[in-house]
């Protein structure tokens, strides 16, 4: 079983009969070959959860890798969800990261809410967008309607997530602990009435 058929007989229920199960398959795969851009794009990454953790989080870190192959990590507080299968982000004052995204467009972000100690970890493809462009056109003015006039973006940043995967603090292996309680504490911790 390769790869692609694993991950289509996962998303089908295993209870099924295996010549339904089988059928099921061979029509996804069809699909897919036939139709390989619009299958990939209509599978949500994004669900309510992790939208919401990027708005309350308000900072987060992408990662991209420099020429010299060290690592560069970038705070954005511009992060958004553009749909339900990418992000977006401004560059306002990080040239090394658009650098880095145009010579190798893989890139990691973490966006971690603070007070409850969990997060996620968005993995994609980035592509770089400027002014005259449809996408940085529509963002740009999203950003100076929440920042205000004076900001100038330089480019838009769109993410195609590949995967999303969700951060923990080790509080959470202790079976009394609570997201509540763990907010309650760093709200004391950080003086947040």
């Amino acid at each position: 079983m390769n790869k692609m058929e694993h991950e289509y007989r996962m998303m089908i229920n295993v209870n099924l009969p295996e010549i339904i199960v089988d059928k099921i398959f061979y029509l996804l795969h069809f699909f897919h070959q036939r139709h390989s851009i619009k299958f990939r794009n209509r599978i949500a990454m994004l669900n309510n959860d992790m939208k919401s953790i990027i708005k309350q989080a308000n900072l987060s870190f992408v990662a991209t890798i420099n020429q010299d192959g060290t690592p560069n990590l970038s705070p954005k507080s511009t992060l958004r969800p553009h749909d339900d299968c990418s992000l977006i982000f401004a560059n306002l004052a990080s040239p090394g990261t658009i650098d880095n995204l145009n010579r190798n467009p893989n890139t990691e972000v973490n966006c971690i809410d603070v007070f409850s100690r969990r997060g996620y970890r968005f993995t994609g493809t980035a592509t770089v967008h400027s002014p005259g462009e449809a996408l940085y056109d529509e963002f740009n003015k999203t950003m100076l309607l929440e920042l205000g006039p004076s900001t100038q973006v330089h480019q838009a940043v769109l993410i195609k997530l590949t995967s999303v995967s969700p951060i923990l603090s080790p509080a959470y292996d202790n079976p009394s602990c609570t997201e509540e309680k763990l907010r309650e504490t760093y709200f004391r911790k950080y003086g947040v009435p």
